[in-house]
């Protein structure tokens, strides 16, 4: 087949962009021979395939096709023809695609899914079960043995070296696997108008041992499937936190279930600390239940936008403080850069001002020590602001802070992201804390000491293994500096 020069310019422009990637001038890319050859590809860009009687015309060619959509009614854009491991051929297209009701805009409102008026369901993933539901009138669901009921034949076939039949039982695998995940994801969009789904990691536990069976579940995919069935169908959707969702109790929030590995084979258990719940919690459906009272808290908080899992992203982080009783405009901002995260701020009134609790979604993995370092800086951030609203008061206090000789304790702090760290190209956190505080010596020196403290939260050198946290290396410096400027009064 003579392929056009569009297709030879896509192909041309995807190997320079795996050479960037990998960071290699040479890459072994898309091998054509030999028992690990590539299977085929063959890309095309607009208006280089028309689609006519059920035939597609690519290359000089009529290409018969399976047409199960209907192309005829769709205009034909950019795409690829590829092949599978047995050797038949796939046509990938894009097709424009006009608004449809159900889309981001005509979703239900977030009072509707609070208070309970549109249905809304929390679901935990796991192995034996493969998935629990909050709602109670749904039973759980056991996890399908796709791989394991063919795993015999499947060894009776690679031990005779039958290769199209080995290659016919891996597809029936994951055909079966997709039949199931597709079915049972539409039909839980098609039931609520949220769903809310824990985010177990299944790439780390597809590194034990029990990799096979983590593998056969087919976790991942089903929440892909979730994801974007639910971006057509105007649903809510997220992946919330799970840790701790089997050890704390729906009803009192107290973290009194079974802890640890000796605790894994108690499936029911009853909370000691809420005496009102006499029921025997399940540990998966208590589990489900937390769930959705997470995705609730992140409703409520506004964390989930409309775009990716968890919310759009922003281009920096703001900090707020707000007073209860003025109810003022933000008061300071804490650039960091470009840091790809979405930051969310709720209230909670302590004293004269708002204690902030704050809840980020990050696409990139910094969650956790995010949430940490932002904590920290909500508390100097009202120590400065009074400081601040000290010296407007006192035209004598700001005279001073104006003045780097003043006998005046000062302590500013310096937040600093270091991004594209390791081998996934994390994020490395620091924050500078910087007191400055003058000693009094003699009627005409001062004796001024700056200290800084970094505390530190970088990803560890091996992969897969999270951030460690702590303190760096302490940094004093000390100065001498007159009480008065020379010439000065």
């Amino acid at each position: 087949m003579h392929l056009p020069v569009q297709a030879v310019q896509e192909i041309a422009e995807e190997y320079a962009r795996r050479r960037r990637q990998h960071r290699k001038v040479r890459l072994a890319w898309r091998k054509s021979r030999g028992a690990r050859r590539s299977l085929g590809w063959i890309p095309f860009k607009v208006r280089t395939i028309r689609y006519r009687g059920g035939q597609i015309y690519f290359a000089g060619r009529w290409l018969s096709l399976w047409d199960s959509h209907g192309l005829g009614n769709f205009e034909l854009r950019a795409g690829n023809f590829s092949e599978d491991s047995r050797g038949r051929w796939y046509l990938n297209v894009c097709v424009p695609r006009a608004q449809r009701v159900g889309d981001e805009r005509n979703k239900p409102s977030v009072g509707s899914i609070l208070d309970r008026s549109v249905p809304s369901l929390g679901i935990d993933l796991g192995l034996k079960t493969f998935a629990a539901f909050s709602d109670e009138a749904l039973l759980p669901i056991e996890a399908e043995r796709f791989y394991r009921d063919l795993e015999p034949v499947l060894a009776r076939a690679q031990r005779a070296r039958h290769r199209k039949r080995s290659r016919a039982i891996h597809a029936k695998i994951a055909n079966r696997r997709k039949d199931f995940l597709h079915k049972l994801s539409t039909r839980l969009v098609k039931a609520n108008g949220a769903l809310f789904v824990g985010n177990v990691n299944a790439s780390a536990l597809a590194k034990t041992r029990q990799a096979k069976s983590v593998l056969d579940a087919g976790w991942s995919a089903f929440r892909t499937m979730l994801l974007y069935k639910c971006a057509d169908a105007g649903v809510w959707f997220a992946e919330v936190d799970e840790a701790f969702s089997t050890q704390t109790c729906s009803v009192c929030k107290s973290r009194a279930g079974p802890k640890g590995r000796k605790d894994l084979g108690i499936r029911g258990w009853q909370c000691t600390v809420c005496e009102a719940s006499e029921a025997i919690h399940d540990r998966n459906v208590n589990a489900a239940h937390n769930i959705l009272a997470a995705g609730h808290r992140r409703l409520a908080e506004g964390i989930l936008g409309p775009c990716g899992r968890g919310g759009c992203q922003a281009n920096a982080l703001t900090v707020l403080c707000v007073s209860p009783e003025k109810g003022e405009q933000p008061t300071s901002q804490a650039g960091v850069g470009s840091w790809p995260t979405k930051t969310t701020i709720g209230r909670e009134t302590s004293g004269d001002w708002a204690m902030e609790r704050l809840s980020v979604k990050s696409g990139s993995g910094v969650q956790r020590h995010a949430r940490y370092w932002l904590s920290m800086l909500c508390v100097f951030v009202p120590f400065c602001l009074s400081a601040s609203a000290n010296a407007e008061e006192s035209p004598e206090i700001a005279k001073q802070a104006q003045n780097p000789i003043a006998s005046m304790i000062s302590v500013p702090f310096q937040n600093n992201a270091t991004f594209g760290v390791g081998e996934n190209s994390r994020v490395q956190d620091s924050l500078l804390i910087e007191p400055v505080i003058p000693f009094r010596l003699t009627s005409d020196w001062n004796l001024i000491t700056r200290t800084i403290v970094p505390l530190i939260d970088q990803p560890t050198l091996a992969p897969g293994l999270g951030n460690v946290s702590g303190l760096g290396d302490v940094q004093l410096s000390l100065y001498m500096s007159p009480v008065k400027p020379f010439g000065g009064d």
